[in-house]
């Protein structure tokens, strides 16, 4: 079955909470603030290629009684297509969650075709590291050279302790605004220390930007 099939009615009684998502250019809608910092997290994430949150319904019968489910997500990677249901970790305990959620998966896996998995709030909690998803996102899209961000790696090493200042100011030796290099932490080319708010003072990781590419 194809995941463009519609699958019933969409539920229309739940918070209807915007967000603009860089990577897919378009406002999409989130049941809930949990739902909005996924997305926020997912514009960063490189190997999801798009993802679309709130597909249609689907029926499944569970103890006797005929439900019906609506996936938060439906993300597109390299590997395919998979539905996500994002859950507090302290609503995963539960017998009968678990007991529901295997036969949504089942039901999922042999009748659409597509896996369905719980994802949690793990990592989406902390202040500083959704305060800088949300400053990285307004650079998704900035444009970006492969040869440039090599040579500015290749000029940070240079450094004992490069921070993000010092990375604006070797961008514009090759013609870039400090733009380019918030771009560059957008897309993980240079990477930091999220447990911290970012900042042009913040330090780079320069061991793992090298492995970058």
């Amino acid at each position: 079955m194809s995941v463009d099939r519609p699958f019933g009615k969409a539920n229309t009684h739940k918070p209807d909470i915007k967000h603009y998502s860089p990577k897919l250019r378009a406002m999409v809608s989130c049941d809930s603030f949990l739902e909005k910092k996924k997305c926020l997290v997912i514009d960063l994430d490189n190997t999801v290629l798009s993802y679309m949150t709130q597909p249609d319904s689907t029926y499944f019968e569970f103890e006797g009684t005929v439900c019906r489910y609506t996936a938060d997500f439906i993300v597109r990677t390299e590997n395919g297509y998979e539905f996500w249901e994002l859950k507090p970790t302290a609503k995963t305990l539960s017998e009968k969650f678990k007991r529901r959620q295997a036969i949504l998966e089942l039901h999922f896996k042999n009748v659409l075709k597509v896996p369905l998995r719980v994802v949690t709030e793990v990592g989406l909690t902390k202040r500083e590291f959704i305060s800088n998803c949300q400053l990285l996102s307004a650079f998704v899209n900035h444009y970006q050279d492969e040869d440039i961000t090599q040579r500015i790696i290749s000029d940070l090493s240079e450094f004992s302790h490069p921070r993000v200042r010092d990375a604006e100011l070797i961008a514009t030796n090759y013609g870039q605004s400090p733009d380019y290099v918030w771009a560059m932490l957008a897309n993980k080319t240079l990477k930091f220390n999220h447990d911290l708010l970012l900042d042009r003072a913040t330090q780079i990781d320069m061991e793992a930007s090298d492995h970058a590419f």
